[in-house]
């Protein structure tokens, strides 16, 4: 809200300067009705009070006005959170086009209007429409403030975390790495943001499958993300989850073992959590049920260890093609020899981790 509020000061202290008073106070009338909207929950209202602002405004400021592009840039913001990107593209493209009058094409000010647009514009496997606000942010940023500040490193992360989330996509992952050695390079490393850029890095690893970086970056993640913060631990137990996934993938156990015991202290799972694994593998669909053209699932319950290994899986319950059947079926067999690979954070009582008995889960087999 930092524009916003600078706006409402300079209304404030210029209305006498308009001759159509009651244009400027139907303008504050909007815009304290949107600063209410604003502090609620109410994304809704925010974006139908913002749309009153840039009416109201449209009658009292010129287009050369810095006030016009930003309450324009607003409302299109709120629509965006809204979940109306689509709407809100055409918003924030005036907004551009009004913040370049006000700024020029080069401006800084310019800057927070295309990184908007960019993620407005973002649509799932279509990295283009994005990345294109993006690099244009990135080189007036660069342009106005250095290749090698905090601004330009802080809109490269935002960039390649966007991309990587929004557009589902790698190809901003360069501009994380150029964040990352940015906040290495400060005078006082930035360890929080290194440990944030090498937990992005970390998943975007992960999803290209190269397990090993992965690895390496979590890791490194970790000591970013040292400290007693609600924040810090919540990234730190996120790192670990995801070092249980690399490193089982790799078939490195041992590893994967310390990061579920840690995460298991540090969680300290309450009895009636949910008890979710922290690592599954997909179950390998019998032929013969694939050829019958069979569906179903399994009820599994089993023992979880002190070290989150699944032990003694039993088949409590089972249904093929809808109907419950009592007697065993080739769909046992190979549930159980998913869960066995399940790896789980050990619960604690009283500092000491334990095994727990009666976990259940369901293993289900559909047919595409």
């Amino acid at each position: 809200m930092r524009n916003s509020v600078r706006l409402l000061l300079i209304i404030a202290l210029s209305a006498n300067a308009y001759s159509a008073d009651n244009d400027v106070a139907a303008f504050n009338a909007a815009w304290q009705a949107y600063e209410a909207a604003a502090q609620s929950d109410d994304i809704t209202l925010r974006a139908e009070t913002a749309a009153r602002v840039v009416g109201a405004g449209k009658q009292i400021f010129d287009e050369s006005d810095e006030q016009l592009a930003i309450i324009t840039h607003n409302y299109g913001v709120a629509l965006s959170d809204s979940g109306n990107r689509e709407d809100a593209v055409p918003v924030l493209v005036e907004a551009l086009r009004l913040g370049e009058i006000t700024y020029g094409k080069d401006g800084a000010g310019i800057i927070p209007i295309l990184a908007d647009l960019a993620d407005a514009a973002a649509k799932p496997l279509e990295p283009e429409p994005q990345l294109r606000h993006y690099k244009k942010a990135l080189k007036i940023t660069k342009m106005n403030f250095g290749g090698d500040s905090v601004e330009y490193a802080d809109l490269a992360f935002r960039a390649a975390r966007n991309v990587y989330q929004m557009s589902r996509s790698l190809r901003a992952r360069k501009h994380m790495l150029e964040a990352r050695e940015i906040y290495a390079g400060l005078p006082e490393p930035a360890t929080l943001n290194i440990g944030m850029a090498d937990f992005y890095l970390g998943k975007m690893e992960f999803t290209d499958r190269d397990f090993r970086h992965s690895s390496e970056y979590l890791e490194s993640a970790l000591t970013g993300f040292e400290g007693a913060g609600g924040a810090n631990q919540a990234f730190r137990l996120l790192t670990r989850a995801l070092l249980v996934q690399t490193y089982e993938q790799r078939g490195l156990t041992e590893q994967a073992t310390q990061h579920c015991v840690a995460i298991g202290r540090e969680s300290q799972l309450s009895p009636d959590q949910d008890y979710l694994p922290l690592f599954r593998v997909p179950p390998l669909y019998p032929v013969s049920m694939l050829r019958a053209r069979k569906s179903g699932n399994v009820d599994l319950a089993f023992t979880v260890d002190e070290n989150g290994f699944v032990q003694d899986p039993v088949v409590v319950a089972r249904k093929v093609n809808g109907k419950e059947r009592s007697r065993p079926s080739d769909f046992d067999k190979a549930a159980i020899d998913a869960v066995k690979r399940f790896r789980y954070a050990p619960k604690f009582v009283d500092g000491e981790a334990v095994a727990t008995t009666g976990v259940k889960t369901r293993i289900s087999f559909a047919l595409e």
